[in-house]
């Protein structure tokens, strides 16, 4: 039991006025969960980072004790969303020995039945798959964390920023006709949105143009729009001029749009709300 919160209630309620009652930390958190979920702010589902701090202001919490929540939050989202691609590569290569080693079997049925042949890779393969559940089951979280993270870090981008604040990595398919990539990161500062990319070629990634920076003043951005797919988030962003974001690949009309992967939401959609309050000022 967590320690107790005494609550005194007013003249005029139900119970006796010098009655009263007391609360664990935990039914104070749950309580105060329920009053926000079912409080009409804003828009009646959110609440800002100023009001968060107001509300935990009342509660004598500072805001580097928000900081930590946030950082955990963030922490623990991150391992969620590890957990989900592991499992899900799992489901994929089971699904894959089942209809491979199906196919194989009416082959083999329709071939003749003297030699049951499909058995020698159904046995060997549904071998590795059983030794890759056990690994899912039985492995440390911190060593799928650190096999997605090394298997994204060939590819350009690192997960580790996903709770950064403003802050989140991006990708621009088809380039060039599709023979390239854009990799880089896109943050908000005190004056600008900031974008720092390379170039490379999608086919042996050898060929690349060298990493370059992009300051976009927010006077310069008319407008944005966010949109959360299953698999990844789009950022696009729109420029007063065609030439605003003309020296970023694929930019077409003034307009670009960024592509984030799912375990960037929770910091793309930071990014937004920042680059919100910057382009309202």
């Amino acid at each position: 039991m967590g320690e107790t919160v005494p609550f005194n209630r007013k003249d005029g309620d139900a119970q006796a006025p010098d009655q009263e009652r007391i609360y664990s930390n935990e039914e104070v958190s749950e309580i105060i969960g329920i009053a926000l979920r079912n409080a009409q702010t804003g828009d009646g589902s959110t609440v800002n980072h100023e009001e968060m701090l107001s509300i935990a202001g009342e509660f004598g919490l500072g805001g580097a004790d928000i900081q930590r929540a946030l950082d955990n939050l963030a922490e623990k989202q991150l391992d969620h969303d590890t957990s989900e691609k592991v499992v899900l590569a799992f489901k994929l290569h089971a699904l894959t020995l089942t209809v491979i080693c199906g196919g194989l079997f009416f082959i083999n049925l329709l071939s003749g039945t003297e030699v049951w042949w499909f058995l020698y890779p159904l046995v060997c393969w549904g071998s590795v798959v059983v030794l890759h559940g056990l690994a899912v089951k039985y492995m440390p979280p911190a060593f799928w964390a650190m096999m997605v993270d090394e298997h994204y870090k060939g590819r350009g981008i690192w997960p580790t920023q996903t709770g950064a604040s403003g802050r989140a990595t991006f990708y621009i398919e088809d380039v060039h006709g599709g023979f390239a990539e854009a990799n880089g990161i896109v943050e908000t500062t005190d004056d600008a949105l900031v974008l720092e990319f390379e170039v490379k070629d999608s086919i042996f990634g050898a060929f690349k143009s060298g990493v370059r920076e992009e300051i976009v003043p927010y006077s310069e951005i008319a407008g944005y729009r966010l949109q959360r797919g299953m698999w990844n988030s789009t950022l696009s962003l729109q420029g007063r001029r065609l030439s605003t974001f003309s020296d970023i690949p694929m930019a077409k009309g003034g307009e670009v749009t960024l592509t984030f992967r799912r375990e960037y939401r929770a910091a793309v959609e930071q990014l937004a709300r920042e680059l919100s309050d910057h382009i309202s000022h």
